[in-house]
């Protein structure tokens, strides 16, 4: 019997922060493709999530290790000769070469090239397909791929060029020129938003297939209550990798003040992530002024996530709309809360903008700047009546889950093997 095709996903951070390589490269694992990982374990906090995931398929994989901080400063020293280098050609006028161009990004580029030249030689066969997450895997991923006669594609989480703001010019050129150098060759891009999708499209001409960062139904918790008792509390959900200053939180407090005197009822606010040095108190002083009960919890790995989430009424989605990116991505937030069955509040970005009204009960879009009246309503009629729970867990079923997502992915990553 013919070998699996091999599929290796390439990325330069941790598993436990990558949810949507995790959901790829299990997806990948059950199709029944032989499946390479070359991630990261230089974060000791993700290393200590990494290792408390309970995914079979996560272990055949190499990494980069934690390098000394000598090593790190001339691996600084080289990017900054690569940087002013590039800077130069681009004055000049001159196009860069793709390799320079990664080496001034990014400090794990030629480490992640290496150690996937590694992992092909110790392998039986090479790769027949990398996915590259993130722009420092593109170029390793590539080069490699190009050596063996292998395809390579790239899935854009982020826009990364408008992640930055125009002032950032050097590093939105770097990131441009890198992107135009490699996506056309690519045998596929996905993106995680329509917008992101579009953004690409216009820059570099290639035809991106939209994967959402939606999770799998055995996630799906439907055991709790849909609403709040009567004089409960409501409780608000929201998370990620760091809590700092303009998450949007403010938005929530301004709001909360308001909302407890009309409802009647106290409101309580679960975070969970890594608060920013000295941001926990200045937090937890704001949030005692607004008359909101805190509690701050570390991060999780994804099964617990979902787990306490599931435990609250309502979860919050308050990106900015600047930088760009922010306006036109659809972060994760959204869809573990419709995977926890809990309605959410959305910031009027332009991607929660153009979602919203496939959502129904199951979000309320804000307005700009937020108005308590239309969220009160919202509460009262739709959360603490246990609509918007209903419609949460509707909407995933029906249409925001990975059983479905992970099809077009499937399909996309065949059609990159056979042409």
């Amino acid at each position: 019997m013919p070998e699996a095709p091999a599929v290796c996903l390439v990325s330069p951070g941790h598993f436990s922060s990558n949810p949507r390589l995790v959901k790829e490269l299990t997806a990948l694992h059950r199709s029944g493709y032989s499946v390479r990982t070359v991630t990261s374990a230089q974060v000791p906090w993700f290393s200590e999530l990494d290792a408390r995931m309970d995914e079979p398929a996560l272990a055949d994989g190499l990494r980069l290790r934690r390098l000394g901080r000598l090593h790190r400063i001339l691996l600084r020293l080289r990017q900054k000769s690569f940087r002013l280098w590039v800077s130069l050609l681009f004055r000049l006028g001159r196009r860069p070469r793709p390799w320079h161009l990664a080496e001034a990004l990014n400090l794990d580029c030629r480490r992640l090239r290496n150690t996937l030249r590694k992992q092909n030689a110790t392998a039986s066969t090479p790769f027949a397909l990398a996915i590259a997450h993130n722009l420092a895997a593109l170029p390793a991923a590539a080069a490699v791929a190009r050596e063996t006669g292998a395809g390579f594609a790239f899935d854009a989480e982020d826009s990364h060029v408008d992640e930055l703001y125009e002032s950032e010019s050097l590093d939105r050129q770097l990131r441009h020129a890198l992107e135009a150098a490699y996506l056309p060759d690519a045998r596929y891009v996905s993106a995680a938003s329509p917008g992101i999708a579009r953004a690409l499209a216009e820059r570099y001409g290639v035809n991106p297939t939209v994967l959402l960062n939606v999770f799998s139904p055995v996630v799906a918790h439907t055991s709790r209550r849909p609403g709040p008792e009567p004089g409960e509390p409501i409780r608000f959900f929201w998370f990620s990798q760091t809590i700092g200053p303009d998450r949007g939180l403010d938005a929530f407090l301004a709001l909360a003040p308001s909302l407890s005197q009309s409802l009647g009822r106290a409101l309580e606010l679960t975070l969970v992530g890594r608060p920013v040095p000295g941001f926990e108190t200045t937090l937890r002083r704001e949030a005692q002024a607004c008359g909101v009960g805190l509690k701050l919890m570390p991060l999780l790995v994804p099964e617990a996530l979902f787990e306490l989430a599931a435990g609250h009424h309502c979860g919050l989605a308050l990106e900015h709309s600047e930088p760009v990116n922010k306006d036109i991505c659809l972060a994760n937030k959204i869809f573990t809360y419709l995977a926890a069955g809990i309605p959410t509040l959305l910031t009027p970005t332009a991607a929660h903008r153009e979602l919203a009204p496939q959502l129904t009960d199951a979000a309320l879009l804000l307005d700009d700047p937020p108005k308590p009246e239309p969220v009160d309503r919202w509460l009262r009629e739709v959360v603490c009546t246990g609509r918007g729970h209903a419609a949460a867990l509707k909407h995933f079923h029906d249409r925001f889950n990975w059983d479905l997502e992970s099809r077009v992915f499937l399909d996309r990553v065949n059609e990159a093997l056979t042409s």
